[in-house]
C-alpha cells in the first residue's frame, strides 16, 4: 500500500516534486534512528520540506 506524505496523497507527489530533484527517507531501528537526505543546490528548500514531512 502506498501512502502520501504529510496532507498529499501518493498520486500528488509525483506532481508536486516535477523537475525538482530531491529525496529524504528516515528510518528508525531499536537502536538507532538515521535521516538521509539529498538534492541539487537549487532544491535544497524541498529537501528540508521533505525532511519535515517524514519526520
Amino acid at each position: 500500500m502506498m501512502s502520501g506524505l504529510g496532507d498529499y496523497s501518493a498520486t500528488d507527489l509525483p506532481k508536486l516534486l516535477a523537475g525538482k530533484t530531491a529525496s529524504a527517507a528516515i528510518n528508525i531501528d531499536e537502536y538507532t534512528e538515521k535521516i538521509a537526505a539529498s538534492s541539487v543546490t537549487k532544491d535544497i528548500e524541498t529537501m528540508l520540506q521533505l525532511v519535515y514531512l517524514r519526520l
